[in-house]
């Protein structure tokens, strides 16, 4: 390129200048996390390399990655040619086995100082031979301090990928690497408040729970969590013990979090940057809390040859629309559920686990059973003719031991081919295998029904 003297000149040359120079990325780091306790790491860093053969490495990566799911690329002209995860990390029992069969110095509880060729070593004790021949067996216990030469060859201090690379410049570089860690999971908490009267509508709230185990640290993290039953294939692991994990709550984010569809999952970006520590739970806000509508209902739920008595199930039915302040994507978790005390203070009053909800569907939550509505369900009659058919004469009755009128379902698990006759009561047939007797039961009230139901072989 030929540039002549003027104006402007010099800010030409320094534009051209400026354009050979490779831009190096900002280094960041992005992690999406799964429900399957699995996470996707991709970190962009800078490092050194010289023209020719070099090795290079990316320290402090998760312990528990999946090495064969390591993608590596570079915004300059490099080719990775070997690849290797570093993980014998030092600790004091990797220490003495690499010095196995070398001299070691032992200092003793009343200063004596015992040197000699390390022969073996256990929980208890150090066997040792001296220059001179002998064989100590000194007990750990006596043992305050252990003096090596130096850091045996292969230990390192943290996890790291190692890369051989071919390269046709010495100078930096940005490298992108990606990989599959575990350890390193997520889960959904809901908190549902009933208000004392409940009429009125109740509150509704959800969290994610970030659990890590994966062996690093991720600092100002770029946070996604996907929604979703991905599938894995089978994987050997080592049994691993107990960790200590500490808690972190962030009870109000800067920015929550935002969703969208995935393949067939659904996506939750967070829109701020996280610190995720590791053998940390952290709590983020997956949406503020929310006004909703529910209703409740108590189920009396039995299969057709069921004959006994017990409390009815107490169930929250919630629609999740946007006319009843909800209408997202719901992933899978915990609802715990709360009940405002004449004194205006919270109440536990039980749990239940939800599906993955889509928008439009409606969230069952079951609190527990009753304490003053029970149901008894009596079999009548039952009859087989010419074994062709089976019949069942069935007598249900509810009391509803209450102050007030409450709704209830009673819900025959049946087989599908047959059909109900002569009801006391209306049904629906929900389906091939479930009959629904809706009831509104006035308070301190007594229900019985009665139907015969005819089975075909």
């Amino acid at each position: 390129m030929i540039l002549k003297k003027g104006k402007g000149w010099i800010g030409s040359l320094l534009v051209t200048f400026m354009m050979t120079i490779p831009l190096l990325p900002k280094e960041e780091i992005y992690v999406t996390v799964y429900n399957r306790n699995i996470a996707l790491v991709k970190e962009v860093r800078e490092v050194e390399v010289k023209k020719g053969l070099s090795e290079i490495a990316l320290y402090d990566v998760a312990s528990r990655l999946d090495p064969t799911s390591v993608r590596v690329a570079f915004t300059r002209d490099v080719k990775p040619l070997e690849q290797n995860f570093l993980y014998d990390l030092v600790n004091d029992e990797r220490i003495l086995q690499k010095y196995l069969g070398k001299e070691i110095e032992l200092l003793l509880e009343n200063d004596n100082i015992i040197k000699g060729k390390l022969l073996s070593f256990d929980a208890n004790s150090i066997v040792l031979q001296t220059k001179e021949g002998n064989i100590r067996i000194v007990a750990k216990k006596f043992v305050v301090d252990y003096r090596f030469p130096a850091l045996p060859e292969g230990l390192i201090v943290k996890p790291t990928l190692q890369w051989l690379v071919e390269s046709s410049f010495s100078g930096r570089t940005g490298i992108e690497v990606s990989y599959l860690t575990h350890g390193l999971g997520w889960h959904a908490e809901y908190n549902l408040v009933i208000p004392r009267k409940e009429k009125r509508k109740m509150r509704f709230a959800s969290w994610v729970s970030i659990e890590n185990n994966s062996g690093k640290s991720y600092r100002k993290a770029k946070l996604k969590v996907v929604a979703g039953d991905i599938s894995l294939a089978p994987r050997k692991e080592k049994a691993r013990g107990e960790q200590i994990v500490t808690f972190a709550a962030e009870v109000r984010p800067e920015a929550g979090f935002r969703e969208r569809g995935l393949f067939e999952y659904h996506l939750y970006e967070l829109g701020r940057p996280v610190d995720i520590k590791d053998r940390e739970i952290k709590q983020i806000s997956l949406f503020d809390e929310v006004e909703i509508r529910g209703e409740k209902v108590f189920r009396f739920m039995n299969n057709l040859n069921y004959q006994g008595g017990k409390p009815l199930s107490v169930l929250y039915r919630i629609a999740n629309t946007k006319e009843n302040g909800l209408g997202i994507p719901l992933p899978e978790g915990v609802v715990r559920v709360f009940k405002e005390d004449i004194d205006e203070s919270m109440q536990f009053v039980g749990s239940d686990r939800i599906e993955h909800t889509s928008n439009g569907d409606t969230l069952e939550i079951v609190v527990g059973r009753a304490f003053d509505v029970r149901g008894v369900r009596t079999i009548l009659e039952r009859r087989q003719e010419r074994g062709k058919s089976e019949t069942y004469t069935v007598k249900l009755e509810v009391r509803n031991r209450k102050k007030k009128p409450i709704e209830v379902e009673i819900l025959e698990i049946v087989y599908p081919h047959g059909y109900v006759k002569n009801s006391t009561h209306k049904y629906v047939r929900k389906s091939s295998n479930t009959v629904l007797f809706p009831l509104q039961m006035p308070a301190n009230k007594t229900e019985v029904i009665k139907y015969t139901y005819i089975r075909y072989f």
